[in-house]
């Protein structure tokens, strides 16, 4: 079971280690660069719906300049990344009430991310806490 759970993994690209991947090449016969094979299929699901006017208040009010990091996606890549940036949610919308309405600040609730900032701060503990993300960040940097 063990081997054919590692033979699985190894071939749907989940990161292994490379002993175990070493091994599952040698015991399987699988080629190091195994091919794998995509199929566009589409799910229904349940999603929570944004309200796209307080994304866009928010890109109006903090700027298009990562919060964190300080990236501007137009002086790194030029026209294309002119005006882009993603905006954060600091109270996160999964803590809502289905169906009772809340009222944000676009100034005390909204921060502005680049991508990868974004991603991260929502693996943090805490991705209210913009401002230990930012710390955090320094101490990295430095």
């Amino acid at each position: 079971m063990v081997r054919a759970y590692r033979a699985l993994t190894y071939r749907g690209g989940v990161n292994a280690d490379v002993e175990t991947q070493t091994d599952v090449t040698d015991e399987f016969g699988i080629a190091p660069k195994a091919s794998v094979i995509e199929i566009r299929k589409y799910a229904f699901h349940r999603k929570v719906e944004r309200n796209r006017i307080a994304a866009k208040q928010a890109k109006k009010f903090h700027g298009t300049r990562c919060q964190a990091c300080e990236l501007d996606f137009e002086e790194r890549y030029g026209a294309i990344g002119k005006g882009f940036i993603e905006a954060h949610h600091l109270k996160p919308i999964s803590t809502l009430e289905e169906g009772v309405a809340v009222t944000y600040d676009v100034a005390a609730d909204f921060a502005v991310l680049c991508a990868n900032c974004h991603r991260m701060i929502h693996r943090s503990a805490d991705p209210s806490n913009l401002s230990l993300f930012k710390k955090n960040l320094a101490a990295i940097k430095s």
